[in-house]
């Protein structure tokens, strides 16, 4: 694996083959955070480019964050989108807490157009935000809770029309 990072280790996870795979990665603490393009090299030669995100923030799968397991903030959740997949994360929050959530998917190559929505516990919507030219077409949304409680961080397609396997980044 090349990445323009010093102190990058990285380790193939057993189950890799020809059609998948894995990297296990682990970062100095003095790396940078930022997104950060990395390759596959092989004897055939090299990969196209992918976009890693690094940060400090606790890193979560979104299968793993449900609304009976929610995630304690600050939490960085990643997955994939399809079509017309929603994906939803799950967070604590507290009255007067300022939620944030920042969308990272065009900045890591996929190629939909994400929308976040953040809701209360009754599935209102609080916050409701598309591409930004700023954020190279990712978006943010933000919200002041009205009450302590399970919020909901929904990501989708603007059209619900995702190319295949969209992957994404919310950092909430």
């Amino acid at each position: 694996l090349l990445a323009p990072l010093t102190g990058i280790k990285t380790k193939v996870v057993e189950g890799s083959n020809a059609q998948k795979l894995t990297f296990d990665i682990t970062l100095s603490d003095e790396a940078p955070a930022g997104l950060f393009p990395i390759r596959v090299s092989t004897a055939g030669g090299l990969s196209n480019p992918l976009t890693l995100a690094v940060d400090r923030l606790p890193q979560r799968a979104v299968a793993a964050v449900s609304n009976k397991t929610p995630a304690q903030l600050p939490v960085a959740v990643s997955g994939l989108i399809s079509g017309s997949d929603i994906s939803r994360s799950f967070v604590l929050a507290k009255k007067g807490q300022r939620l944030v959530a920042d969308v990272e998917a065009r900045r890591l190559g996929a190629q939909c157009e994400p929308v976040v929505e953040i809701k209360n516990d009754r599935g209102t919507p609080l916050a409701i935000e598309w591409s930004q030219v700023p954020l190279r077409g990712d978006t943010r949304a933000e919200v002041t809770v009205p009450a302590d409680g399970v919020y909901t961080v929904e990501i989708h397609d603007l059209s619900y029309k995702a190319p295949a396997n969209s992957p994404f980044r919310v950092k909430i």
